[in-house]
C-alpha cells in the first residue's frame, strides 16, 4: 500500500511516489551518437519545503555485460547482471510545484506555509510544476510540466548551453511508475536533428 512520505510537504503530493533511491540500467541512442547501454541512479530527497532535489548518474558498462541484458529485465535485474563502468554524466535537478500550466495558463493556487506574504507558500493544485536542471557538460535547462497520478510528462521551456556545449535545442521527458518499477524517456533536438528518442530507462526502488 502507498503511503505518502512522512514530512513532504503538501504541495508535492502528486510527486509523492518520486522520494527515495532508484537504480537501474537503460539505451542511449541517437543519431551521431555511439549506442551504448548504461546505468543509472536516480535520487530524489526533499525537506519540509516544496520542493524535491534530484540528482542523476549515467555510467558506461562493459560490453560483455551489455550483451546480458534483455529488454524485459526490471531495473535490480539489469543492475545484477551489467557490471560498472566511467561516470558519463550527471545531473542535480529541483522540482517545485508552479502556477502557471505548460502553456503559460495560470492555475489556483494555496498557501501551505500560512503566510499569505510569502510568495514561497502559495503553491498550486493540479499537478502542475517546473523543473530547474543543471550539469557539469554546460547546459542549464528549465522544464515545466503535469504530475497525473504516476505519470509525469515535461519539456523544455529554456534551454542555455556554454559556448562549447554540443547543440541542444530543446528537451522532454516522460517518467512513469510501471509494475513498481520507474520508467523513464527523454527526446531531444539536438546535433542539427528534430526532436527525437534519445534515452529511455528503468529503474527500481532500492529497500
Amino acid at each position: 500500500m502507498f503511503s505518502f512520505p512522512e514530512g513532504l510537504n503538501p504541495a508535492m503530493n502528486p510527486l509523492a511516489w518520486l522520494p527515495g533511491a532508484w537504480k537501474g540500467w537503460g539505451v542511449i541512442s541517437y543519431p551521431g551518437v555511439p549506442d551504448q547501454v548504461v546505468l543509472q541512479d536516480i535520487t530524489f530527497t526533499y525537506e519540509e519545503t516544496p520542493w524535491l532535489r534530484q540528482e542523476s548518474r549515467l555510467y558506461t558498462v562493459t560490453e560483455d555485460s551489455a550483451a546480458l541484458v534483455e529488454r524485459e529485465m526490471t531495473g535490480a535485474q539489469g543492475v545484477a547482471v551489467l557490471e560498472r563502468g566511467q561516470l558519463l554524466s550527471v545531473e542535480t535537478s529541483y522540482w517545485r510545484p508552479s502556477a502557471v500550466t505548460a502553456e503559460g495558463e495560470p492555475v489556483q493556487a494555496v498557501d501551505t506555509l500560512g503566510d499569505p506574504e510569502d510568495a514561497a507558500g502559495n503553491v498550486a493544485v493540479g499537478g502542475h510544476f517546473e523543473v530547474l536542471s543543471t550539469d557539469p557538460s554546460g547546459y542549464v535547462m528549465m522544464w515545466v510540466g503535469q504530475a497525473e497520478g504516476p505519470r509525469i510528462q515535461m519539456v523544455t521551456d529554456a534551454v542555455v548551453r556554454s559556448p562549447d556545449a554540443p547543440e541542444l535545442n530543446a528537451a522532454t521527458r516522460l517518467f512513469a511508475l510501471v509494475e513498481s518499477d520507474l520508467m523513464w524517456a527523454q527526446d531531444v533536438a539536438a546535433l542539427g536533428h528534430e526532436l527525437q528518442s534519445y534515452i529511455s530507462g528503468r529503474l527500481s526502488r532500492e529497500a
